[in-house]
């Protein structure tokens, strides 16, 4: 299942004629670090192997990945994380063209300004963490106690069972159109049954 990060503002002018190409992201690919991940945001500009730009967001916090590069189509230059003027020529002579989008207005699907939906309130019962359901909550995440991603359950979902003693990390998904995901809340676990 691939993880999706904050939600960005719309950097193609058009899908159509949009040609992509699937290239390596090294994980000395400079990132942003997100929900505890090293993510290549979706319009980082590559000049190689290909001149392009990043189609969505590439997670390379357990090393190396793959990303689709956009090297033709359209793109709005005001809203890509980093200008591409220093490309626009070589961009122009291989079909990827810059537009100006106007007056055109966009909703914002943004996690800015939206209601931040409430920590679960956990409860440990031997192996088991449960918790009480949070309106407006797509999901709920439970992480390691390094905080990597364990497991993605439905909203029907208030309880999970654990594997192994320690520390875990329980968090309701938002849907980033209404409410924004909550912050952490832990659960220690103790004992197994």
């Amino acid at each position: 299942m691939k993880e999706t990060f904050n939600n960005r503002k719309n950097f193609l002018g058009s899908e159509v004629g949009l040609v992509k190409k699937t290239i390596g992201i090294p994980a000395s690919t400079s990132y942003t670090a997100e929900n505890n991940r090293k993510v290549v945001v979706a319009g980082t500009i590559f000049s190689s192997p290909y001149l392009g730009i990043l189609y969505e967001d590439v997670d390379i916090t357990d090393g190396a990945n793959f990303g689709s590069l956009v090297i033709r189509g359209s793109y709005i230059d005001a809203n890509l994380p980093s200008s591409a003027s220093d490309y626009a020529t070589s961009m122009s002579a291989q079909g990827l063209y810059a537009i100006a989008e106007g007056s055109t207005s966009r909703p914002s699907f943004g996690t800015v300004g939206l209601t931040q939906l409430s920590a679960p309130t956990t409860s440990v019962s031997t192996s088991t963490i449960s918790w009480a359901s949070i309106s407006g909550a797509m999901g709920y995440n439970v992480y390691t106690s390094s905080k990597s991603l364990l497991s993605t359950l439905a909203s029907s979902a208030l309880s999970y069972a654990v594997a192994s003693t320690g520390l875990y990390y329980i968090q309701t998904n938002g849907d980033n159109v209404t409410y924004a995901s909550s912050d952490l809340a832990s659960a220690t676990v103790s004992a197994l049954s």
